[in-house]
């Protein structure tokens, strides 16, 4: 499933193809993104495939949410070098769904912060902690920010943000 846009010129269509995508197992994929427009769909493609038929669809939904949102915030805030990449990870482990988004980047504060609805921003966060049972962030200056977020395969409503 690509997203509607235009094909390039020779019809090939590449823009939100992983550069490398590793099957770790049936239920757990690892993807290289290029920092670009397309990282959020290309995400949300590998949420999709990963979890597809092996757990709900509103679970699926509410992991490709959770994955815009960490991808989204790696592309804005990572800080990392230009031209390079993410890894996305997506698995299932024990019951739960885990996404994992990691960049090269160290800079700034990763935190839910209020939502600004005037100006807007300040959403990402707050869905990631309404839709997961845990969520957190690793960082080593060696290796960046990796920030993971953990769902059940089934999902309760989502709780009231409280902050």
């Amino acid at each position: 499933m690509q997203p509607d846009r235009p094909a390039p010129p020779g019809g090939r269509d590449e823009g939100v193809v992983p550069r490398a995508l590793h099957v770790l197992d049936p239920g757990r994929l690892e993807a290289r993104l290029p920092v670009d427009v397309w990282a959020v769909a290309a995400a949300r493609l590998l949420v999709a495939d990963c979890l597809g038929g092996r757990v709900t669809a509103l679970t699926v939904e509410r992991a490709q949410l959770v994955v815009s949102e960490l991808v989204s915030n790696s592309l804005r805030h990572a800080g990392g070098p230009a031209g390079g990449t993410i890894v996305v990870r997506v698995g299932l482990e024990g019951g739960l769904c885990r996404l994992e988004v990691e960049d090269e980047g160290c800079d700034g504060e990763v935190a839910a912060r209020a939502p600004n609805l005037e100006l807007g921003g300040g959403l990402g966060l707050n869905i990631v902690d309404a839709l997961s049972e845990r969520w957190g962030i690793e960082r080593a200056a060696e290796t960046g920010t990796r920030v993971w977020a953990s769902l059940p395969q089934s999902l309760p409503e989502p709780r009231a943000h409280t902050g």
